[in-house]
């Protein structure tokens, strides 16, 4: 399977299902689109997006999402736990170049999408189990039989 390496908590974010748009300022992922890929959690911490996420995330309401300082240590201590491991799988369905100011897309984005290309994720599975893996710039290849999701009795993977 393909992989792509995001920093954290990008990574953790979209395993939680909170991020569904992944930016680039380059076109470099389209072989993936209509792919599933491997969401790799790199080592390094984007402290800046930890803030703008946690403010993000009390904003979004149409999921209902509250967060209290018992959720947020469990989020930090889950994206620790995710560090340098493969936190999930996506299937990029499609990718478009933002133009302007989308308050929608950078919700979905966590972040400012204007003037980048934006990669929309779908059918996002956490694994089990997080495989340890080196990641890498750009595509990688991860074993399939390395990526295990949970048992959904609705959708059996």
């Amino acid at each position: 399977m393909k992989a792509i390496t995001l920093w954290q908590p990008y990574a953790t974010w979209i395993a939680m299902g909170w991020k569904t748009i992944e930016t680039r300022d380059h076109e470099r992922f389209r072989s993936l689109v209509g792919k599933r890929t491997a969401i790799h959690a790199g080592m390094y911490v984007d402290r800046e997006a930890l803030k703008m996420g946690a403010f993000l995330a009390r904003m979004r309401t149409r999921d209902h999402l509250c967060l209290n300082m018992l959720a947020l240590q469990n989020f930090l201590t889950l994206m620790m736990l995710h560090r340098g491991k493969i936190a999930c799988t996506a299937v990029i369905e499609h990718m478009v170049r933002a133009v302007g100011q989308r308050g929608d897309w950078s919700q979905l984005a966590m972040c400012d999408v204007a003037g980048k290309v934006c990669y929309f994720l779908k059918d996002i599975q956490p694994l089990a189990n997080p495989v340890q893996v080196k990641g890498g710039r750009g595509i990688f290849n991860v074993p399939d039989e390395m990526i295990i999701h949970p048992v959904n009795p609705v959708n059996p993977v």
